[in-house]
């Protein structure tokens, strides 16, 4: 049975980007549309939407009916990434607190003690799938769609980002504060409490991912 459009572009945008992180297209290629549509087996359609959500994330450039070009990878991409990410993620968490009925609660508690688990086994993987359901749950108890969809594709680009790089011990540890915290203001149903704690997980998120990516030798230097 053919899927359905969202999930067929949601398919080619992780498979792109993910050959992207993984150097397969390195800045400065050519993401040629037909090439593409032809390698996956679809229309045009859903690769060029696909590369219009990769421009969006900024990874890469628009080329006017030919497809796309990869753009360099930058701190000042990284940054702007977050930049669209703390704000939504401190909105949902407001909001969540002031609209989630006990049953949502609940399943962010149980996604927080999946998070934990996964930290203290200290496996990369098993904590970055626990780290999308647990901003998920936030996300769905907040009832703002929107809101949602565009911060857990921010989200998805961070932890692409993330991925195959080992989460030290005191970034684990700073991220369990930090959803404690958040989790104790979403009970409390204080959402100026879970706002304030939300931004705080985005802004440190930035500023380790920030480190690790310039530490692998991963960043360029941005364009003069």
């Amino acid at each position: 049975m053919p899927q359905p459009a969202p999930l067929v572009t949601d398919r080619i945008a992780d498979a792109l980007r993910d050959a992207i992180l993984a150097g397969a297209f390195p800045p400065g290629a050519r993401l040629k549309l037909l090439h593409l549509a032809r390698h996956f087996g679809v229309s045009p359609l859903p690769v060029r939407e696909a590369l219009v959500r990769l421009a969006a994330e900024q990874f890469v450039e628009l080329l006017p009916n030919r497809g796309a070009q990869v753009r360099a990878l930058t701190g000042k991409v990284v940054s702007d990434i977050y930049d669209v990410r703390g704000p939504l993620e401190a909105l949902l968490a407001a909001r969540a607190a002031e609209r989630a009925d006990a049953p949502a609660l609940q399943h962010i508690v149980a996604r927080q003690r999946d998070w934990e688990a996964a930290a203290t086994a200290g496996r990369t993987d098993a904590v970055l799938a626990a780290e999308h359901a647990f901003h998920r749950a936030i996300a769905e108890a907040a009832d703002s769609p929107e809101a949602a969809t565009l911060a857990l594709r921010a989200l998805r680009v961070v932890l692409a980002l993330s991925a195959g790089r080992t989460l030290p011990r005191a970034r684990l540890a700073e991220e369990r504060v930090q959803h404690r915290a958040l989790l104790a203001a979403l009970m409390a149903r204080d959402p100026i409490g879970a706002r304030d704690a939300a931004w705080r997980h985005a802004t440190t998120g930035c500023a380790w991912l920030l480190g690790a990516l310039k530490a692998d030798g991963v960043l360029l230097a941005a364009p003069r």
